[in-house]
């Protein structure tokens, strides 16, 4: 029994084949992020090297452990919020990576807020979508927020492997979210004289527009800003 790989030579890869029971062995430690899976090619032949069967394709695929521990993109994240923040609307998504097997447990990642200092005017002022690694404010930290003074918080969140379970490995990272004030100054009165010599004007005497800040959702982050327009009047009718 001739043990080769897919080139058709001889391996010496880390399988090997018992010639008289004709099982197929393996000779030191598979690691499947570094071989996910092994071509194997096996022929049975006379002493004198005449084929009597073969060859015969063999494919052996590495089973994934939970070997690898999962890995924030950052360190540290940061980010800056203004009163009058909407609940519920992400500032901030996470992002991690597990070197191990996707679409298996091993590499299925969860998020969550272990602390968050300081612990006023609320303790859980945000809230984190454990899937996708959202950050938002919390409905008690939306309104919390409006009554706390400028300062910055520190949350500890952490990301985990296996899912739901229990068990798994797990790492941490640290965001800062500095709470200002809102930047929004009242802009003065705008005023625009009738009869501007533009290809379709407009006959009307005020006008309301509204100003939209979004995520890349396409989600507000706060209630819109209205503009109002009043079109003063100039004496030009006879």
């Amino acid at each position: 029994i001739v043990l080769s790989g897919d080139s058709g030579k001889a391996t010496e890869g880390p399988f090997a084949m018992d010639p008289d029971s004709g099982f197929l062995l393996v000779t030191r430690a598979l690691d499947r992020e570094e071989q996910a899976e092994y071509q194997l090619q096996v022929t049975l032949e006379m002493q004198d090297g005449h084929v009597l069967w073969g060859p015969q394709p063999v494919l052996v695929h590495v089973k994934d452990e939970n070997d690898q521990v999962p890995h924030f993109s950052q360190a540290i994240y940061r980010a800056r919020l203004s009163r009058g923040t909407r609940p519920g609307i992400p500032f901030l998504f996470l992002e991690a990576s597990d070197r191990d097997e996707p679409g298996t447990a091993n590499s299925d990642l969860r998020f969550h807020i272990l602390s968050q200092a300081p612990a006023q005017p609320s303790p859980d002022m945000f809230q984190l979508e454990p899937r996708l690694g959202a950050l938002a404010l919390s409905p008690k930290g939306s309104t919390s927020l409006d009554h706390a003074l400028e300062r910055t918080y520190q949350l500890l969140v952490q990301v985990k492997d296996m899912g739901d379970q229990a068990s798994g490995h797990q790492a941490t990272a640290t965001v800062e979210v500095s709470i200002i004030e809102s930047t929004w100054v009242s802009l003065e009165p705008i005023h625009l004289a009738e009869n501007l010599k533009v290809l379709y004007p407009h006959h009307m005497a005020q006008y309301l527009l509204q100003v939209r800040a979004q995520n890349s959702h396409g989600e507000d982050y706060a209630a819109p800003l209205e503009l109002h327009v009043l079109v003063m009047d100039e004496n030009d009718n006879v």
